[in-house]
């Protein structure tokens, strides 16, 4: 049996198919719906107000397939549907369950985002189009924030991680009838996980309906992956007819959505650019100058890091001050836009994040300086020019290092592509790519998914907490390397998050399961009830999440760091973190405050709130006697300890060099303290100071460039690493960087 006629809904839009209804006529069968050849008028969905709502609902492509999705959904427990950029997938699709009927018994449908931003604007766009209020039938949720009505939210819209938290508590996810998840093809360690556990719970619940939505992805793979179940299904003899046809339903289907954009003209470079954080700048500035002054036309920069972003905006604003007072002394009239420059990547205040999506006011133009963030799950207004840096930073695992370092690598031709298409959507747009054509040619098609290139400790700690205990026989949709997976094991071991059953400890794993934390920063979090520094953690721990207290104008460096360094302590970079947010909470002027230090008061904002959320958290996990406001006063010593405890693994002791260092895990891999470290040599010399740098050190996290730095460092005690976790490093006695071997070399 196969779908209708494509033009069907387009002649009674009413007349889709409800569950238990009549089914639509039968068609020639065939693997995958073709394409809709049919043109119609080009519409942006948040351009044009001219058009009510209904309007820009039936102009999108997906409306065209409405009673296909309908009809498949019955037939296919599985369908997988692939939307181009512009499609309206993500907005409609979650409306045409809720329309046919598929929250009648009193269960939800919900969605699955890979990022907060895209979260929360998505449900805020279908609660508009439904005319609705935002946490009434239409809800969300994202770490920290709940927006939804017990009773009355028929749609959830939330992050892949809520979702996983959620299968601790309900592991058949009982309240849904459908799983949409969108975004598949970014192929995050949540997704592949999610989709692993969904394929595992449909063996067990027929009825449960999974919708994965991507706009690029190795789709006959996907479909591969959810075909091959178990087939050897017991049935009762006296099994109803309903109940028989419930389990003959079919797998899996693919359908192909187009998408809607105009035409992009793409310019490569001649060569490779020497600097391309320089050449973004560079080209903004060019485009804003000799593009024409009378046309809308936003710019979307795509830069590699949340660093880079800062760094171009601030040189963006210099200009656009620049700009302004230029215009001001002319007198004649300038005929170039005023400027707003934006920053966007994932750690952002949310309340910045949603200005990217405001409008652009009269005879302005907006330059948004964004990461990989801004490739798919979003779309921002009035975007007509892309840069591209043809870079991105991503995490990658090193199984002999033993450690995940932070890199930047060249993009994908799949990346390349979603870049691009992000100036076609309100008109014809160009995009300029700071690569030659050669380098395009040379990038792979698509970049390898997390889980076989990531940390996995807290994707391991997550399925076990779930119950399952043999993760080597876990159906993966693509599965990671053994040796990720062996150290992922030894490092929960490690943290005593599992026995030597590799099942969770019910003092430290269960807990450490139930914090959205990376299991280094959860068992800090615990450990500290111990230590009596609670409070002290929990703002570390919250810092670590957000980054970027500190502002460096290029312009203002020094006298930058001669601020900062009013907060610098001898412990490192994570108790100068705490001096600032305990110094800023006390401030009756806290923007004051921060342009006094320059300090970043959004990321200090930020901090407070991540704070006061885990320590909700922490609350629930603990009996009532334990003392959540511990605090340890002025002294730092049960702090240094407790991070100890838990990031013992990331321990580097000085070479004789006496600049670099070396960790304990049999790697010679020469480690540099980050620029950006209070300790490091250059802000030393900055300060024209010199003192021998720390024999033993932690780190938070390692980033690859011109050299292996390490950031976040925090300075402890030799001795504290055999006394705290002589558990850990007795089990690196046959290996060549011992710690007793420091000892000797004293």
């Amino acid at each position: 049996m196969q779908p209708p006629s494509q033009n069907s809904s387009n002649n009674s839009a009413n007349k889709y198919w409800k569950p238990g209804g009549a089914r639509p006529p039968r068609q020639q069968s065939s693997s995958i719906v073709d394409r809709h050849d049919a043109t119609s008028e080009n519409v942006d969905l948040y351009q044009h107000s001219s058009m009510s709502i209904t309007q820009h609902r039936r102009h999108l492509p997906i409306a065209n397939y409405r009673t296909h999705i309908l009809y498949l959904l019955e037939k296919y427990r599985t369908l997988i549907i692939i939307g181009q950029t512009g499609s309206g997938k993500s907005t409609q699709i979650p409306q045409y369950l809720l329309e046919g009927g598929w929250t009648r018994n009193g269960k939800l449908v919900c969605m699955t985002e890979p990022r907060r931003i895209a979260t929360v604007q998505l449900a805020q766009r279908i609660a508009d189009e439904r005319d609705v209020l935002l946490g009434k039938e239409v809800g969300y949720r994202i770490r920290f924030e709940d927006v939804y009505s017990s009773g009355l939210t028929q749609l959830i819209i939330l992050t892949e991680g809520l979702l996983l938290r959620e299968l601790m508590y309900d592991p058949l996810l009982t309240r849904y009838n459908v799983v949409i998840i969108d975004e598949a093809h970014e192929r995050s360690i949540q997704t592949d996980l999610l989709l692993g556990l969904l394929k595992k719970i449909q063996r067990r619940r027929r009825d449960l309906r999974l919708i994965i939505t991507s706009a690029t992805i190795d789709s006959e793979r996907l479909r591969a992956f959810f075909e091959n179940q178990p087939s050897s299904i017991v049935k009762n003899e006296n099994q109803s007819a309903e109940k028989e046809d419930e389990e003959q339903l079919n797998e899996c289907f693919i359908m192909s959505v187009e998408g809607r954009s105009y035409p992009v003209e793409i310019f490569h470079t001649s060569e490779p650019v020497p600097d391309y954080r320089k050449a973004c700048a560079d080209a903004c500035i060019q485009i804003h100058e000799n593009e024409k002054y009378n046309e809308q036309g936003d710019i979307l920069c795509f830069i590699s890091g949340q660093d880079d972003v800062l760094q171009i905006t601030r040189e963006l604003h210099e200009y656009a001050r620049r700009l302004t007072d230029e215009q001001q002394h002319l007198k004649r009239k300038d005929e170039r836009k005023k400027l707003i420059i934006l920053p966007l990547y994932a750690n952002l205040k949310f309340i910045d994040q949603m200005k990217v999506f405001e409008k652009t006011p009269p005879n302005t133009r907006k330059i948004i300086v964004a990461t990989n963030i801004a490739e798919t799950s979003i779309t921002i207004p009035g975007i007509v020019y892309v840069i591209d840096c043809g870079y991105v930073r991503l995490k990658l695992f090193n199984p002999e290092f033993g450690f995940e370092v932070l890199t930047t690598l060249p993009i994908t031709h799949s990346s390349a592509l979603q870049r691009a298409g992000r100036a076609g959507r309100v008109r014809s747009g160009k995009a300029y790519r700071l690569y030659p054509i050669s380098e395009y040619e040379k990038m792979k098609e698509f970049q390898l998914p997390e889980m076989q290139r990531c940390d996995l400790a807290l994707a391991v700690l997550q399925i076990k907490a779930l119950g399952i205990h043999n993760i080597v026989r876990f159906d993966f949709p693509s599965p990671p390397p053994s040796k990720n997976l062996l150290q992922a094991i030894e490092c929960l071991y490690a943290l005593r998050a599992i026995d030597e059953q590799s099942r969770l400890t019910t003092d430290l794993g269960m807990k450490m399961a139930e914090l959205p934390l990376h299991p280094t920063h959860a068992r800090a979090l615990i450990l500290s009830l111990e230590y009596g520094c609670t409070q002290e953690i929990l703002k570390i721990v919250a810092s670590l999440q957000v980054k970027n207290v500190f502002l460096h104008p290029p312009s203002e460096k020094m006298r930058a760091t001669k601020l900062h360094a009013k907060f610098a302590c001898q412990e490192g970079d994570l108790i100068t973190a705490l001096n600032v947010i305990k110094a800023f909470e006390k401030q009756m002027m806290p923007q004051q405050f921060c342009d006094k230090h320059m300090l970043n008061v959004k990321s200090l904002k930020r901090i407070l709130e991540i704070k006061d959320s885990l320590e909700k958290s922490l609350r629930r996990l603990v009996p009532k006697h334990h003392k959540i406001s511990s605090s340890s006063g002025d002294d730092v010593i049960p702090v240094l300890k407790c991070l100890t405890d838990a990031f013992f693994m990331n321990a580097a002791r000085l070479a004789i060099d006496g600049y670099t260092y070396r960790t304990f895990r049999g790697s010679s891999q020469e480690l540099y303290m980050h620029p950006s470290c209070i300790l490091s040599p250059i802000l030393q010399a900055q300060e024209q100071t010199q003192s021998q740098l720390p024999k033993m050190i932690l780190f938070n996290e390692l980033i690859q460039s011109s050299k292996m730095f390490m950031s976040d460092i925090t300075v402890i005690e030799q001795n504290w690493l055999y006394e705290i976790a002589g558990h850990y490093y007795e089990q690196l006695s046959t290996r060549q960087w011992m710690l007793k071997e420091s000892y000797d070399m004293e």
